[in-house]
């Protein structure tokens, strides 16, 4: 959601919209993302159209050429916008980068809090990532102007494929045998009280990276096999 500043700025001055994320997470550490927003088209209107939202996009990339803007459309239909975008990128780590950039820093808090706060932890050969969002933080007095309707009918839905099954996560729906985690709220739900998108899964390591892992490993039991020996062989000499 970091790539849209307008477009987030729009959704928080309208305050009805339908959000999708996709993230595909490839064992190389490449990745996928696709975004799709429904929303009034008076909101895509506040975001500049097309052009104004592919100008912002552009100019929060820039300065990553790790991460590229793959599609973007906008298409009319019932008085309202579907914007479908997507985005590649060769590291998923880059994504993380973004935080830093004067791009993202200039966007308004409102916008911040609407992309969520993330905290990503590396634990040995394990990732743990704890995104945390908060609607109602992030609309603030706007989303009293939601209706019972729009907060029922408006959803909200996180997925993330992930190489390898998480081994840990609070996702509501499960497949690929764990590889694909799914999150679902509706509007309604997503403003009543903050929630979180959070898995652990394994670290996909490079297949020329095993071999090694395997090597330091036996290393390090003979070590200890040897330090051992040695500590019996110092005790039955005293």
């Amino acid at each position: 959601m970091k790539f849209l500043p307008l477009l987030l700025l729009a959704f928080v001055l309208t305050s009805c919209f339908d959000l999708r994320e996709e993230v595909r997470i490839e064992a190389d550490g490449s990745g996928h993302l696709t975004f799709d927003y429904h929303l009034p088209s008076q909101a895509m209107l506040l975001a500049g159209g097309e052009a104004g939202v592919r100008e912002q996009v552009g100019e929060l990339l820039k300065d990553s050429p790790e991460v590229r803007l793959e599609t973007l459309t906008v298409t009319q239909a019932d008085g309202e916008s579907h914007l479908h975008l997507e985005i590649a990128t060769d590291s998923m780590l880059a994504l993380m980068d973004l935080k830093e950039t004067e791009a993202f820093e200039a966007l308004p808090a409102s916008s911040r809090k609407l992309a969520g706060t993330f905290e990503v932890r590396i634990d040995g050969l394990k990732v743990n990532v704890d995104r945390r969002l908060d609607f109602a933080d992030a609309l603030g007095l706007a989303s009293l102007g939601i209706g019972r309707e729009d907060r029922e009918k408006r959803r909200i839905e996180y997925i993330i494929h992930l190489p390898k099954a998480a081994v840990a996560h609070n996702a509501d729906r499960v497949e690929q045998d764990g590889r694909t985690l799914i999150w679902e709220r509706s509007l309604g739900q997503a403003l009543e009280e903050p929630f979180s998108t959070r898995y652990t899964a394994p670290i996909p390591l490079p297949a020329w990276l095993i071999p090694a892992v395997v090597v330091v490993a036996m290393l390090a039991v003979l070590g200890v096999i040897s330090l051992v020996r040695k500590l019996r062989a110092r005790l039955r000499g005293r």
